[in-house]
């Protein structure tokens, strides 16, 4: 009996330390590829903040400003184009924004520009996986627009095979409404801790991999663009500092979502969730 539970405590640190081990050998990998947060020279930057979803607005805004055309192609040329965070959650279309900001980065990138994603704070909370702990964070648009589309499609089965067996009941004559639908994905997001963790992980398969290669703090010119701001406390910091001990933080956060570890292991958290952080 002893010498099963010896050979179980080793088992546990060998597993710990292999989990140690990865996590070293990916941060190294990507601190490596020091991803840069300060440029000069630029003569033009277009800054936009808190989107939250609001996908036409957003585009009218880059209309407007002359940085897309009618198609939604960049034409802004050599601008710096600054998202300053909070993309996500309280509006419908988050993905969408998503889906347009990886697009343009590339065409801006041709063209000599630059498009900046900074990380906000509700960014920080879907990766993490507690903006569920907010009531209307997560919108039903929001939350199933992030889900693999095989098990939206199941859901959606199921709600309608119920609904119609209810219909004939007479229950509710009306249960197969397109607002039924929406209250029964509502009421997913608030209880449904299943459906949750589909959702975390496939937001951060498709997205939070593209997330954790932005920053959190760039200085453009003579100018510190942040989410939050700079608080005395990390004015002394070095910008390259805070964007790698975020990303370093959020890494470890998301890989121990999605493959807890066996052993709790000591994780100090010096920005993620901090009030005086940049997000």
């Amino acid at each position: 009996m002893r010498n099963n539970n010896i050979n179980g405590s080793k088992r546990k640190i060998i597993t710990a330390f292999i989990f140690i081990l990865f996590i070293f050998i990916f941060l190294t990998h990507l601190h490596a590829a020091k991803i840069q947060c300060v440029w000069t020279g630029i003569k033009k930057i277009i800054a936009v903040g808190d989107i939250h979803g609001a996908y036409e607005a957003f585009v009218k805004i880059l209309k407007i400003n002359k940085l897309i055309d009618e198609e939604l192609h960049w034409i802004g040329g050599k601008t710096h184009l600054v998202q300053t965070g909070d993309i996500l959650d309280r509006g419908p279309d988050a993905k969408k924004v998503f889906d347009m900001l990886m697009r343009l980065e590339k065409e801006a990138e041709e063209a000599g520009g630059k498009v900046h994603v900074l990380l906000g704070n509700h960014e920080e909370m879907n990766i993490t996986g507690i903006a569920f702990d907010y009531v209307g964070y997560v919108t039903s648009d929001q939350f199933t627009s992030f889900l693999p589309d095989k098990y939206r499609e199941k859901k959606e089965k199921e709600f309608r095979k119920t609904t119609a067996e209810e219909a004939l009941n007479q229950t509710d004559p009306d249960l197969s409404s397109d607002n039924n639908l929406r209250l029964y994905w509502e009421e997913l997001i608030r209880e449904d801790t299943r459906a949750q963790k589909i959702y975390i992980n496939n937001f951060n398969d498709n997205y939070g991999k593209w997330l954790l290669k932005k920053n959190a703090v760039i200085k453009i010119n003579d100018v510190i663009f942040a989410h939050g701001g700079i608080s005395k406390k990390f004015s002394t910091w070095k910008l390259e500092g805070i964007n790698d001990m975020l990303r370093t933080e959020l890494t470890y956060m998301r890989r121990a979502i999605k493959n807890p570890p066996r052993s709790r292991m000591p994780f100090e958290r010096r920005i993620v969730y901090n009030s005086d952080g940049p997000l």
